[in-house]
C-alpha cells in the first residue's frame, strides 16, 4: 500500500467502490441525451439531424477535458477532481432539465460532456495509487463503466415515460451529486 491513501483491504475495496461508480455515473450522464433524443426533439419541435450536433458538442467537450483534468489530478488530487467533476455534472444535469430553448440545452449539454470529461484521468489515477491488484480493480472499474452505459437508458426513459425526459435529468443530477458525496 502506498503512503497517503490508508492500509489493507478495506481501503482497496472503498477506493474500487468510489471509482467505480463515478465510472458508472459518468458514462450514464454521457449516454442519457441519446436515450433521451426523440422525447426532446418532440418538445422542441426539432429533428434528430440538429439533435445530434447538439449531442456531438456535448461529446466534443466531453474529450476536450482529458488533458486539463490530468493536470487538475496532478495538483489537487484525484478524489479532489472526481468529486469537483461529478458535483459541477449535477449542477449541469440540472441546467439541462431547466433548459428553455435549444442554445441554453446544446450549452448545458456542452458544460456537462466538459465536466463528465474530466473523470477519466483522476478515475485511473486513484485507482493505480492504491489498488495492488490493478488488472482486477480496472476489470471492476471498467464493468463499472459498461453498466452505467447500459442503465442510462433504462433509468432515463424509464423516468421520462412516467414523468417527462426533464425529470430524468433531475434524477440523474441526484445520483451524480450522491456519488459525489460518497467519492468525497
Amino acid at each position: 500500500m502506498r503512503a497517503g491513501f490508508g492500509e489493507g483491504a478495506d481501503m482497496e475495496r472503498r477506493v474500487i467502490l468510489a471509482a467505480s461508480l463515478a465510472h458508472g455515473m459518468t458514462h450514464a450522464l454521457e449516454l442519457a441525451f441519446a436515450a433521451l433524443l426523440v422525447r426532446i426533439g418532440a418538445e422542441f419541435g426539432v429533428g434528430l439531424s440538429l439533435l445530434g450536433v447538439i449531442a456531438n458538442v456535448g461529446t466534443l467537450t466531453f474529450g476536450a477535458t482529458a488533458l486539463p483534468a490530468g493536470w487538475l489530478t496532478d495538483r489537487f488530487g484525484p478524489r479532489a477532481v472526481i468529486t469537483g467533476a461529478l458535483g459541477t455534472a449535477a449542477a449541469f444535469a440540472v441546467a439541462v432539465a431547466l433548459a428553455p430553448n435549444l442554445l441554453v440545452l446544446g450549452t448545458a449539454l456542452a458544460l456537462l460532456g466538459a465536466a463528465i470529461g474530466v473523470y477519466h484521468p483522476p478515475g485511473t489515477a486513484m485507482v493505480s495509487a492504491v489498488i495492488e491488484q490493478r488488472g482486477r480493480a480496472f476489470a471492476i472499474h471498467g464493468i463499472a463503466g459498461n453498466l452505467g452505459i447500459s442503465a442510462a437508458p433504462a433509468i432515463a426513459t424509464s423516468v421520462a415515460l412516467l414523468l417527462d425526459w426533464r425529470a430524468a435529468y433531475l434524477v440523474l443530477a441526484a445520483l451524480a451529486a450522491l456519488v459525489a458525496v460518497l467519492v468525497s
